[in-house]
């Protein structure tokens, strides 16, 4: 949001309203969130099978897998979230 600060105050001052503004910024989010979900479920469900040829003893429906692998894949993805030390 904040790199486009510039686009939306142009587009305010050209006179659109907020409303525009808002459904601009809210459907690009959709449309990013729709296109990973496109992409994603297919990759997730093709690498449970390939992985799962690597699991000694586990299924991918063993509740570890299903439940636990991704929680900490979703903590580790969190820290994406929070920009690291800058030197100035």
């Amino acid at each position: 949001m904040a790199a486009r600060t510039h686009e939306i105050g142009i587009r305010m001052a050209l006179g659109a309203s907020r409303s525009d503004v808002l459904k601009l910024v809210v459907g690009d989010g959709l449309l990013l969130c729709v296109a990973g979900l496109a992409v994603g479920v297919p990759l997730g469900l093709v690498s449970t099978r390939v992985l799962s040829s690597f699991l000694y003893g586990t299924k991918p429906s063993d509740h570890y897998v299903r439940h636990r692998f991704p929680a900490a894949h979703r903590r580790g993805r969190c820290g994406e979230l929070y920009p690291g030390p800058t030197s100035d």
